[in-house]
C-alpha cells in the first residue's frame, strides 16, 4: 500500500538512481524554480535518461543552458511524446486545465504527476477526467520547497534536500511500477516522502502556508489604506520590523501563487473566531516546556544585532541555527525564526 511504500522510501533519502529502472524519459512542463530545480537535481544525482522541458522559449533556453533539461519543446502535447512520466510544475491555477488538455494525448502507460500546493480540487477533477484509470494515470504530489524568488534563474539542484514531498493518492492502493520509480527519484534528490489524504493535506497547508500568506497580504493592504503613498517608504525603511511575507505583499502579491481555496477562507474564519492571541497569552506557561521525543524543549529569545540589508536576514537565521546545532543546543530538524531584534530557538534540556 502507498502508506507503507512511502515509509520505506523515507528511510533512504539521497539514494543512488538505479540504472535498471524503466523510466528513460521524463517531461517537465513548467521549467521555473521547481521544475528547473528538479531537472538539475536529477542530473546531479546521475539520472541517465532524457529530460524534456516545456515552457516559453526564453525560459527553455535558460533551462537548457544550465543543464536542467536535455530537450526543449514549446508545445505540451509534443513535449510528452515518448515520456513515461510527465511532471506538471506549472502554477497551481493552471494544473487542472493542463490535465484536461493533455488527457487525450496521454496513453495508458504514462504517469502524470503534479506539484500543486492544493490537492482536493485537483484530485477531484483528475478523477473525473481519467475515470476508472485515475489511480494508474495520475499521482498527485506537492513538494514543500521553494525560495523567496521564483523562476529558472534561481533553480537549485539541492532545493529538495531535506524537504518534504507529499503524495496524495489513494493510500490503500498499491502504487504502480512507474509511481514507485518516480517516488524513488524524489527520494534520491533528497526529499522525504509522505503519503497523506488530499483533504488533510489542504487543511494542513491552509494553516501553515495559505493562512500566513493571507494575513500578510491583509496587513499590507491595511498599511496602504492607512498610510497611502507613505507605505512604500515604510517598506524601504522598516525591514527590521516587517516580515518578508508582508513586504512581498506590498508588491501586489507577485511573489505569491494565486491561492484562495475554500478551505483557506474557512481556516481564516476559524482562526478569527477562536481568539488565539488571548489563548496564547493565558497559556504561555503551559507552552514554555514541552516534551519532544524524550527531550524537554523550551522556547527562549536571544537578543542579537541584525543586518537590515534586504535579503540578509534569512541567511543570518540559517547561520545562527547551524551554530547552535553544532553546540548541541538544538534538536535536529527544529525550525528557527529569523527576526529583526531577536532570534527564537528551541533549546534542549534533558
Amino acid at each position: 500500500m502507498w502508506a507503507k511504500y512511502a515509509f520505506q522510501i523515507a528511510q533512504f533519502p539521497n539514494c543512488s538512481i538505479s540504472k535498471s529502472m524503466s523510466l528513460r524519459q521524463l517531461t517537465i512542463i513548467g521549467t521555473g524554480l521547481i521544475g528547473g530545480s528538479f531537472g538539475l537535481a536529477l542530473k546531479k544525482r546521475g539520472f541517465a535518461g532524457t529530460i524534456v522541458g516545456c515552457d516559453r522559449g526564453a525560459i527553455l533556453e535558460h533551462a537548457q543552458s544550465i543543464g536542467a533539461i536535455d530537450v526543449a519543446r514549446v508545445n505540451p502535447v509534443e513535449a510528452i511524446l515518448g515520456s513515461q512520466v510527465v511532471l506538471l510544475a506549472t502554477p497551481v491555477g493552471s494544473i487542472i486545465e493542463m490535465i484536461r488538455n493533455l488527457e487525450p494525448a496521454i496513453t495508458g502507460d504514462v504517469l502524470l504527476t503534479d506539484v500543486g500546493s492544493t490537492k482536493l480540487e485537483i484530485v477531484a477533477q483528475a478523477r473525473h477526467i481519467f475515470g476508472a484509470d485515475y489511480d494508474h494515470r495520475f499521482l498527485p504530489g506537492h513538494p514543500i520547497a521553494g525560495k523567496e524568488h521564483s523562476g529558472i534563474e534561481f533553480a537549485d539542484p539541492d532545493l529538495f534536500q531535506g524537504a518534504l514531498w507529499y503524495f496524495t493518492p489513494d493510500i490503500n492502493r498499491e502504487p504502480t511500477t512507474l509511481a514507485r520509480e518516480f517516488a524513488g527519484l524524489v527520494g534520491c534528490v533528497g526529499a522525504h516522502i509522505a503519503a497523506i489524504d488530499p483533504a488533510e493535506h489542504d487543511r494542513l497547508c491552509a494553516w501553515t502556508s495559505h493562512l500566513p500568506q493571507m494575513l500578510s497580504t491583509a496587513l499590507a493592504a491595511s498599511l496602504v489604506e492607512e498610510f497611502g503613498s507613505d507605505a512604500r517608504r515604510l517598506k524601504a525603511n522598516s525591514t527590521r520590523h516587517i516580515n518578508s511575507g508582508t513586504l512581498k505583499a506590498f508588491d501586489g502579491g507577485r511573489a505569491f501563487p494565486p491561492v484562495s481555496p475554500p478551505n483557506s477562507r474557512n481556516t481564516l474564519k476559524s482562526f478569527c473566531e477562536q481568539d488565539y492571541p488571548q489563548r496564547g497569552r493565558s497559556g504561555k506557561r503551559r507552552f514554555r516546556w514541552r516534551n519532544h521525543h524524550g527531550w524537554r524543549v523550551r522556547l527562549v529569545w536571544h537578543p542579537r544585532k541584525s543586518d537590515t540589508r534586504p535579503g540578509t536576514q534569512g541567511q543570518q537565521g540559517s547561520d545562527y541555527h547551524q551554530q547552535q546545532r553544532r553546540r548541541g543546543r538544538l534538536w535536529h530538524g527544529a525550525a528557527s525564526c529569523s527576526g529583526s531584534d531577536s532570534q527564537a530557538h528551541r533549546h534542549l534540556r534533558g
